[in-house]
């Protein structure tokens, strides 16, 4: 029966101490080089897409100030026309009221005026037919 492959466990802190493992497997590590000009160009790109970014963000943030400035022109606008408009209906509705009791007023004054004996008639007409209906009321309540 054949043999299990297995690895040796390798320490890297000890295969970077010792040089002398030149093993076929690894690979040997490059110390980075220092290159100015990708650099440059790639910081120069950061600078640019953020002033490009910027600007978005500012060109963004001005149409949303003006989104903002005209909605709250047309809330004002829609405030003031639902107030003139409830003004406007509460001052209808205390003149039509206004109107309706002097006109009321007037109308008691003339029947008072000249049918004296028939207001009288009436009340006391009124009076007994509420003294009838209470009366069935109050009997018929406790049965």
């Amino acid at each position: 029966m054949p043999e299990p492959v297995t690895r040796k466990k390798s320490n890297p802190r000890q295969a970077a101490a010792d040089p002398s493992n030149n093993s076929p497997n690894r690979i040997a590590s490059v110390s980075p080089i220092f290159d100015p000009g990708p650099e440059q160009s790639s910081s120069a790109k950061v600078i640019a897409w953020k002033q490009v970014s910027e600007r978005k963000v500012d060109d963004v943030t001005d149409r949303a100030s003006q989104a903002l400035d005209e909605i709250g022109q047309r809330v004002s606008a829609a405030y003031e026309r639902v107030q003139l408009s409830v003004t406007d209906a509460y001052e209808r509705g205390k003149w039509k009221s206004e109107e309706l009791a002097r006109r009321a007023r007037t109308r008691a004054r003339l029947v008072v005026d000249k049918y004296p004996l028939q207001l009288i008639a009436g009340v006391a007409g009124a009076a007994f037919i509420a003294g009838i209906f209470l009366r069935v009321w109050r009997s018929s309540r406790y049965e």
